[in-house]
């Protein structure tokens, strides 16, 4: 098994709607096995490199967004193939796995 996670700004957008739920909305309908979006609670990216006080959870979307998934190696790099041209200043990153 392959997991990847996929960095992104809470703040772009693709065909008007924001890229975590484009993201997860193609890699449901290429098959991937498990994926789910995250918010941190803090952080910084490529493009915002300020490490305010946090607001209270929930308040923001400046916090950080992943993509998590997991599945075969084959199946993660074909869609990685499409996600990598989309993200922008996201950051992928990938390892294997042991599924239980």
């Amino acid at each position: 098994m392959l997991h990847a996670l996929i960095y992104l700004d809470p703040d772009d957008v693709i065909d008007g709607q924001p890229l975590a739920d484009h993201v997860l909305r193609f890699l449901k309908q290429r098959g991937i096995r498990n994926a789910a979006i995250f918010r941190s609670v803090r952080g910084f990216g490529a493009r915002h490199h300020l490490l305010d006080s946090p607001p209270p959870i929930g308040t923001s979307s400046e916090q950080p967004v992943m993509i998590t998934m997991i599945d075969t190696p084959e199946k993660v790099r074909n869609v990685l193939m499409y996600v990598k041209t989309i993200i922008g200043d996201g950051a992928i990153i990938t390892h294997p796995v042991e599924a239980w």
